[in-house]
C-alpha cells in the first residue's frame, strides 16, 4: 500500500483476514481493505468489507465505529 500498489495491498489484506480467521485480527484487515477500496473509488467492495465486519465480528473494536464507514461508502456510491 505504501508503495502505491493498492490492488496488491487489498489482496494481502483479504487473504490475511480469511487466513487469520480471528475475531481480533480479521476485522482489522477487513477495515484496511475497505479503506483501500475507497481509495480506488470502489465503494461497493468497501461496503462489503465493512458489512462483513458488522455481521461477522460484531464484538470487535472495529465494529464499534463501522457504521460511519458503512454510511460513508453508501453515500459515496450514489
Amino acid at each position: 500500500m505504501d508503495l502505491g500498489e493498492v490492488e496488491n495491498g487489498i489482496k494481502y489484506f483479504n487473504t490475511a483476514a480469511s487466513e487469520a480467521n480471528s475475531t481480533t485480527l480479521s476485522p482489522i484487515y477487513l477495515k484496511k481493505a475497505g479503506v483501500a477500496y475507497e481509495h480506488l473509488l470502489d465503494y461497493s467492495k468497501a461496503l462489503k468489507s465493512y458489512q462483513t465486519i458488522k455481521d461477522k465480528y460484531p464484538l470487535s473494536s472495529e465494529a464499534n465505529e463501522i457504521d460511519k464507514y458503512i454510511e460513508r461508502a453508501k453515500l459515496q456510491s450514489k
